[in-house]
């Protein structure tokens, strides 16, 4: 092998480490990415109690032996349209002790 062939040889290497490490830093800032919008789930989550995370993993885990999924915690399934915010410290009087429940189908789904 010549001296030519050795860096031509070398080149090509070094522009396919570039590009597989471009690709291999966009998987990482997609994992990264992913990683945030789970931890934000959870946090989110964690306003209805430090438990809540660990009960839907569960219900999720066990999901094949539900009729019907449960729902929850309600609070999380509450919504308020823009323009209706006010309605916020009325349904949370409401609803407050209730708002890191789940609702069930049936009374087997319990």
């Amino acid at each position: 092998r010549n001296l030519g062939e050795t860096v031509e040889q070398l080149k090509e290497e070094f522009q396919q480490l570039q590009y597989d490490k471009r690709n291999n830093s966009h998987a990482v800032d997609e994992l990264q990415r992913q990683m945030n919008n789970m931890q934000n789930a959870n946090s989110n989550l964690l306003q209805f109690g430090n438990r809540v995370p660990g009960i839907l993993k569960e219900v999720d885990r066990q999901r094949n032996k539900f009729e019907h999924i449960p729902v929850g915690p309600i609070g999380r399934h509450i919504k308020f349209r823009k323009g209706y915010e006010k309605w916020n410290t009325v349904v949370n009087a409401a609803l407050g002790p209730h708002m890191n429940a789940f609702v069930v189908n049936t009374s087997r789904d319990r």
